[in-house]
Protein backbone atom coordinates (compact mmCIF):
# COMPACT_ATOMS: atom_id res chain seq x y z
CA UNK A 1 0.00 0.00 0.00
CA UNK A 2 1.39 3.59 -1.09
CA UNK A 3 1.44 5.91 1.85
CA UNK A 4 0.76 9.73 0.71
CA UNK A 5 1.03 12.94 2.38
CA UNK A 6 -0.35 16.09 1.22
CA UNK A 7 0.74 19.28 3.27
CA UNK A 8 -1.72 22.56 2.20
CA UNK A 9 -3.78 24.82 3.97
CA UNK A 10 -6.46 24.73 1.44
CA UNK A 11 -8.47 21.56 1.99
CA UNK A 12 -10.24 21.99 -1.69
CA UNK A 13 -6.52 21.21 -2.59
CA UNK A 14 -6.65 18.21 -0.59
CA UNK A 15 -9.45 16.65 -1.40
CA UNK A 16 -9.08 17.56 -5.09
CA UNK A 17 -5.61 15.54 -4.77
CA UNK A 18 -7.15 12.88 -3.04
CA UNK A 19 -9.82 12.55 -6.08
CA UNK A 20 -7.27 12.48 -8.58
CA UNK A 21 -5.12 10.03 -7.25
CA UNK A 22 -7.93 7.68 -6.45
CA UNK A 23 -8.29 7.90 -10.43
CA UNK A 24 -4.76 6.16 -11.13
CA UNK A 25 -4.72 3.86 -7.99
CA UNK A 26 -7.06 1.81 -5.77
CA UNK A 27 -4.72 1.28 -2.48
CA UNK A 28 -3.11 3.84 -0.86
CA UNK A 29 -3.48 5.90 2.78
CA UNK A 30 -3.73 9.58 2.34
CA UNK A 31 -2.31 11.50 5.16
CA UNK A 32 -3.04 15.41 5.19
CA UNK A 33 -1.68 18.32 7.10
CA UNK A 34 -3.26 21.87 6.95
CA UNK A 35 0.30 23.50 9.05
CA UNK A 36 4.10 22.48 9.62
CA UNK A 37 3.01 21.52 13.12
CA UNK A 38 0.75 18.95 11.36
CA UNK A 39 3.15 18.12 8.93
CA UNK A 40 6.20 16.96 11.52
CA UNK A 41 3.28 15.24 13.74
CA UNK A 42 2.66 13.32 10.39
CA UNK A 43 6.46 12.54 9.65
CA UNK A 44 7.45 11.79 13.07
CA UNK A 45 4.87 8.65 13.51
CA UNK A 46 5.19 7.73 9.84
CA UNK A 47 8.85 7.29 8.19
CA UNK A 48 8.07 5.28 5.41
CA UNK A 49 5.88 7.55 2.88
CA UNK A 50 5.95 6.97 -0.61
CA UNK A 51 5.25 10.44 -1.57
CA UNK A 52 5.09 14.03 0.11
CA UNK A 53 3.00 17.05 -1.59
CA UNK A 54 4.33 20.27 -0.57
CA UNK A 55 2.76 23.65 -1.02
CA UNK A 56 5.10 26.69 -0.77
CA UNK A 57 2.63 29.44 0.59
CA UNK A 58 1.61 28.29 4.13
CA UNK A 59 2.01 31.03 7.01
CA UNK A 60 4.69 30.78 8.92
CA UNK A 61 6.55 27.80 7.30
CA UNK A 62 10.02 27.54 5.62
CA UNK A 63 9.24 25.67 2.63
CA UNK A 64 13.13 24.58 2.61
CA UNK A 65 13.31 23.59 6.25
CA UNK A 66 10.27 21.41 5.39
CA UNK A 67 11.55 20.06 2.67
CA UNK A 68 15.47 19.13 4.90
CA UNK A 69 12.64 17.02 7.73
CA UNK A 70 10.99 15.37 5.19
CA UNK A 71 14.56 14.09 4.00
CA UNK A 72 15.52 13.22 7.52
CA UNK A 73 12.60 11.75 9.15
CA UNK A 74 11.30 9.96 5.67
CA UNK A 75 14.48 9.51 3.47
CA UNK A 76 13.05 7.53 1.06
CA UNK A 77 9.70 9.66 -0.16
CA UNK A 78 9.66 11.35 -3.34
CA UNK A 79 9.00 15.40 -2.94
CA UNK A 80 6.73 16.86 -5.40
CA UNK A 81 6.14 20.85 -5.00
CA UNK A 82 2.41 21.77 -5.80
CA UNK A 83 2.08 25.75 -5.92
CA UNK A 84 0.64 28.28 -7.75
CA UNK A 85 3.99 30.02 -8.12
CA UNK A 86 5.69 29.94 -11.58
CA UNK A 87 7.55 26.78 -13.04
CA UNK A 88 9.64 29.29 -14.62
CA UNK A 89 10.89 30.95 -12.13
CA UNK A 90 10.62 28.84 -9.07
CA UNK A 91 11.08 24.74 -10.54
CA UNK A 92 15.09 24.80 -11.48
CA UNK A 93 15.40 25.91 -7.28
CA UNK A 94 13.83 23.44 -5.66
CA UNK A 95 14.79 20.45 -8.26
CA UNK A 96 18.42 21.94 -6.80
CA UNK A 97 16.91 21.44 -3.19
CA UNK A 98 16.86 17.96 -4.50
CA UNK A 99 12.36 17.74 -4.80
CA UNK A 100 11.41 15.00 -7.35
CA UNK A 101 9.14 17.01 -9.34
CA UNK A 102 7.64 21.19 -9.33
CA UNK A 103 3.89 21.07 -10.68
CA UNK A 104 2.12 24.42 -10.91
CA UNK A 105 -1.58 24.01 -9.87
CA UNK A 106 -2.91 25.49 -12.41
CA UNK A 107 -2.33 22.04 -14.70
CA UNK A 108 -4.42 20.18 -16.39
CA UNK A 109 -5.49 17.27 -14.73
CA UNK A 110 -3.90 14.49 -17.00
CA UNK A 111 -0.57 16.10 -16.38
CA UNK A 112 -1.19 16.12 -12.91
CA UNK A 113 -1.62 12.56 -12.83
CA UNK A 114 0.96 11.70 -15.03
CA UNK A 115 3.37 13.46 -12.25
CA UNK A 116 1.56 11.15 -9.61
CA UNK A 117 2.34 8.27 -11.73
CA UNK A 118 5.84 9.00 -12.22
CA UNK A 119 6.79 9.84 -8.52
CA UNK A 120 4.90 6.46 -7.03
CA UNK A 121 7.17 4.52 -9.87
CA UNK A 122 9.89 5.93 -8.42
CA UNK A 123 10.92 7.79 -11.00
CA UNK A 124 11.30 11.81 -10.85
CA UNK A 125 8.88 13.88 -13.41
CA UNK A 126 9.50 17.04 -14.93
CA UNK A 127 7.13 19.12 -17.05
CA UNK A 128 7.64 19.50 -20.63
CA UNK A 129 8.36 23.32 -20.54
CA UNK A 130 10.37 22.48 -18.39
CA UNK A 131 12.89 20.31 -20.05
CA UNK A 132 12.66 22.51 -22.87
CA UNK A 133 14.07 25.25 -20.47
CA UNK A 134 16.67 22.80 -19.37
CA UNK A 135 18.05 21.75 -22.30
CA UNK A 136 18.22 24.82 -23.70
CA UNK A 137 20.58 26.04 -20.69
CA UNK A 138 22.64 22.88 -21.34
CA UNK A 139 23.51 23.01 -24.93
CA UNK A 140 24.48 26.92 -24.26
CA UNK A 141 21.33 29.19 -25.07
CA UNK A 142 21.51 30.68 -21.11
CA UNK A 143 17.96 31.15 -20.85
CA UNK A 144 18.48 32.10 -17.23
CA UNK A 145 21.07 35.34 -18.47
CA UNK A 146 17.86 37.45 -19.69
CA UNK A 147 15.91 36.79 -16.01
CA UNK A 148 17.95 38.89 -13.43
CA UNK A 149 16.42 36.62 -10.47
CA UNK A 150 18.29 34.17 -11.41
CA UNK A 151 21.08 35.41 -9.73
CA UNK A 152 19.34 35.69 -6.29
CA UNK A 153 20.55 32.98 -4.26
CA UNK A 154 17.93 30.53 -2.67
CA UNK A 155 17.96 32.20 0.49
CA UNK A 156 17.53 35.50 -0.85
CA UNK A 157 14.55 34.10 -3.43
CA UNK A 158 13.11 33.16 -0.04
CA UNK A 159 13.21 35.92 1.60
CA UNK A 160 12.11 37.88 -1.59
CA UNK A 161 8.94 35.60 -1.52
CA UNK A 162 8.00 36.38 2.18
CA UNK A 163 8.74 40.41 1.84
CA UNK A 164 5.94 40.18 -1.42
CA UNK A 165 3.44 38.34 1.89
CA UNK A 166 4.06 41.87 3.87
CA UNK A 167 6.21 39.84 6.40
CA UNK A 168 8.26 42.03 8.64
CA UNK A 169 12.05 41.31 9.11
CA UNK A 170 11.75 39.50 12.63
CA UNK A 171 8.69 37.90 11.36
CA UNK A 172 10.96 36.21 8.27
CA UNK A 173 14.00 35.73 11.18
CA UNK A 174 11.39 33.68 12.94
CA UNK A 175 10.42 31.46 10.08
CA UNK A 176 13.81 30.69 9.04
CA UNK A 177 15.22 30.36 12.32
CA UNK A 178 17.82 32.82 12.00
CA UNK A 179 18.87 36.33 13.54
CA UNK A 180 16.45 39.16 11.82
CA UNK A 181 19.84 41.71 10.86
CA UNK A 182 20.08 38.33 8.76
CA UNK A 183 17.11 38.79 6.66
CA UNK A 184 18.10 42.45 6.92
CA UNK A 185 21.62 41.75 4.99
CA UNK A 186 19.33 39.52 2.99
CA UNK A 187 16.92 42.17 1.85
CA UNK A 188 19.86 44.60 1.13
CA UNK A 189 21.34 42.31 -1.16
CA UNK A 190 18.62 41.61 -3.19
CA UNK A 191 17.55 45.09 -3.78
CA UNK A 192 21.60 45.71 -5.09
CA UNK A 193 21.59 42.81 -7.22
CA UNK A 194 17.90 43.94 -8.53
CA UNK A 195 18.65 47.26 -8.65
CA UNK A 196 15.77 48.59 -6.79
CA UNK A 197 14.67 50.84 -4.25
CA UNK A 198 11.50 49.42 -2.83
CA UNK A 199 9.19 46.47 -2.65
CA UNK A 200 6.69 47.67 -4.88
CA UNK A 201 9.33 48.00 -7.35
CA UNK A 202 11.00 44.45 -6.70
CA UNK A 203 7.34 43.06 -6.95
CA UNK A 204 6.79 44.94 -10.46
CA UNK A 205 9.88 43.70 -11.74
CA UNK A 206 9.15 40.15 -10.70
CA UNK A 207 6.03 39.85 -12.64
CA UNK A 208 7.67 40.36 -15.25
CA UNK A 209 9.49 37.85 -15.29
CA UNK A 210 7.64 35.34 -13.64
Amino acid sequence: MKKILIVDDHSIVRTGVKLLLQEIMTNFEYFTAASKEEALAILKVHNDLDLIILDVNISDYSCERMIENCRLKSPRSKIMILSMNSETMMAKRFYQLGVDAYVNKAVKDDQLKTAFTELLSNRKYFSPDLLIQLANETFGQQVDSSNPFAQLSQREFEVMQYLFEGKTLQEIAHILAIHPSSIGTYKARIFEKMNVTSIIDLYNMYNLFK
